[in-house]
């Protein structure tokens, strides 16, 4: 990985110095996605399934997946065979039109990230034809 950064100082001969940062990253986890977004009509069954793998340097196992709010999805977590890592499976089940967040939690038994954090986004809409009541 690389970073670069200007700094302006007072030096008149150095007003604008770049600084680069470089080194090596260990990946904790492979994810399949950080961000969960349901969208669609009320009433349409609306799932995903997300990969969770630890890095090779880091194995973990996931003691606990749920959701901080969770009134509007369900959880499924399994362990794939083989030592292969997690399948989450995510179910929205709001059914009535409007929009939500929430944050899936994965608590791991490692003590260098005890816990692991995937974001969920819900955008529900009036069903075509429905009844606007």
């Amino acid at each position: 990985m690389s970073k670069s950064a200007h700094v302006m100082t007072n030096d008149p001969v150095n007003k604008d110095i770049k600084l680069t940062i470089k080194g090596p990253v260990d990946t904790f986890a492979d994810i399949s996605t950080q961000l969960i977004r349901f969208s669609g009509p009320a009433g349409k069954d609306m799932e995903t399934k997300v990969t969770i793998r630890p890095g090779e340097k880091y194995p973990f196992k996931i003691t606990k997946a749920y959701a901080r709010s969770g009134k509007n999805v369900t959880l499924t977590l399994k362990e794939l065979p083989g030592d292969k890592g997690y399948q989450l499976d995510v179910k929205n089940t709001k059914t009535d039109p409007g929009t939500y967040f929430d944050y899936i939690y994965l608590k791991t038994d490692s003590k260098v990230k005890p816990t692991l954090t995937i974001r969920v986004r819900g955008s529900i809409f009036q069903a075509q034809g429905a009844d606007a009541g």
